[in-house]
């Protein structure tokens, strides 16, 4: 594989999966310890004399009176502004949620489908997630931040570069465990992002629809 001025970190598709898979990992890490920290007010607000009604009220409103968390996968289709190329792919997510309308999400994804001239993006981000529900639907609004993938034609380098996105989409509760997916859009710009050479920024941007489904673990 050719070096690259622009895509300065180049290496193979194996070594660029192992990092993403080991970032997937500590993503997951640290949703759950977000998880199990609330939890833990939680106890710790049970446990408040029940004179002290002003610890309860703060122990309440930091975390609600549950938290659940969820697991889920959906496919993608992406629009890479970079070339004009339409390509698809796969997501995966864990969102943390309260019972109040302020939750955590991690996800990652790797569009590597309908490829043209080897082009393909992935990106791990995490961040906040405000939803709400009406019925049995939970439409939500989502920031993320994190880091993005390139790959260049002809597999002449691959590059990291920061990645922020911004998104909608809105679940469809099937059942108490399992919630579908509906639609999923984000929109994701890399600001850092040098294609020719380490000097010449030039800001890339990517438009992601998804729909899947996810499971309620606890």
């Amino acid at each position: 594989m050719k070096n690259c001025p622009g895509l300065c970190n180049a290496r193979n598709w194996t070594a660029g999966w192992t990092g993403n898979r080991n970032a997937v990992f500590r993503a997951a890490v640290v949703a759950v310890s977000l998880f199990l920290t609330g939890a833990t007010w939680k106890a710790a607000a049970q446990v408040v004399p029940a004179g002290s009604q002003e610890g309860l009220t703060i122990f309440a409103g930091a975390t609600g009176s549950g938290q659940y968390l969820y697991a889920g996968a959906a496919g993608s289709g992406q629009y890479l502004q970079f070339g004009q190329r339409h390509m698809l792919g796969i997501t995966g997510f864990v969102d943390a949620d309260t019972r109040h309308r302020l939750g955590y999400t991690v996800e990652g994804s790797w569009i590597v489908f309908h490829q043209t001239n080897d082009v393909y993006t992935s990106t791990i981000e995490g961040g906040l997630r405000y939803r709400f529900n009406t019925g049995k639907l939970a439409p939500y609004a989502k920031a993320l931040g994190g880091i993005g993938q390139y790959n260049a034609p002809y597999n002449l380098a691959t590059g990291r570069f920061l990645a922020f996105t911004g998104g909608a989409g809105i679940d469809y509760n099937l059942s108490r465990r399992i919630r579908l997916r509906m639609a999923d859009f984000e929109y994701t710009y890399w600001p850092q992002f040098t294609p020719f050479s380490a000097e010449d920024v030039a800001p890339l941007s990517t438009m992601t629809v998804s729909s899947g489904i996810k499971i309620r673990i606890f």
